[in-house]
């Protein structure tokens, strides 16, 4: 499944959410860095005008519990805890929440720039600590 088809599912939610007091209407529905991950599932950055989450859609539907359910991810940075989900078009999925705010954006651009931000942060593994020198080393070997 493409960004785009993705991105196509949550259109007409899009409309039905209108009226709710956290929409914002200079935004719309966006599908953000979606790529295969490990032959494992697709992953991206799901930018709606109500919501922004991580998305997980696996390869297979026997991948994520059922409905409602947590379901762990491991990526390069680390472990994270997404809920199950159904949706008649996608079929199962896991998404977590990153910003239920959504009026705290002013554009698409700052919206999809926190995107890209996120995106880059989940598949970046975390540095290597510095090699400890040990006391003696560090102190010249003078204690």
């Amino acid at each position: 499944m493409t960004a785009e088809e993705v991105a196509a599912c949550f259109v007409k939610a899009a409309r039905q959410m209108q009226e709710l007091p956290f929409y914002n209407p200079h935004l719309e529905v966006e599908v953000h860095g979606w790529q295969l991950l490990d032959s494992i599932g697709h992953l991206g950055i799901l930018i709606t005008p109500w919501c922004l989450k991580l998305l997980f859609i696996p390869q297979s539907d026997e991948g994520l519990p059922a409905f409602g359910e947590d379901f762990n991810l491991s990526l390069p940075s680390g472990d994270y805890q997404l809920q199950a989900a159904r949706h008649e078009l996608l079929g199962s999925y896991a998404a977590a929440s990153l910003s239920s705010d959504m009026l705290d954006f002013a554009n698409q651009s700052q919206a999809r720039e926190m995107a890209v931000a996120v995106m880059q942060l989940l598949l970046q593994a975390p540095p290597e600590p510095p090699e400890n020198p040990g006391r003696r080393r560090l102190f010249g070997g003078r204690l």
